[in-house]
């Protein structure tokens, strides 16, 4: 899938971007977004817990920081792939 969303506008977006990009599959889901089905809305949904733990994380000492980056470069990767999933099942 990595190649597929090599090409996705969603690699732009800053992290806080992508965390209210998936917020919004979740509160907008069933108006805007009829294709998203059920396990992709409930994936959307863990994800934002973990977008906002993540973005709270402590960065004050070295440890903190490294592991923030790494938590966050994962719920990027996971967010990217679901809101391409849904891009193209809309089309």
């Amino acid at each position: 899938m990595a190649s597929q969303d090599s090409d996705s506008k969603y690699w732009t977006l800053s992290s806080p971007q992508l965390a209210i990009e998936c917020h919004n599959l979740t509160e907008k889901g069933a108006a805007v977004h009829s294709n998203i089905d059920t396990d992709i809305r409930n994936q959307a949904t863990q994800l934002c817990d973990s977008w906002q733990l993540a973005l709270q994380m402590p960065d004050n000492d070295f440890f903190a920081r490294s592991e923030r980056a790494v938590q966050i470069a994962s719920l990027r990767k996971r967010t990217i792939e679901i809101l391409v999933q849904v891009d193209r099942n809309a089309s």
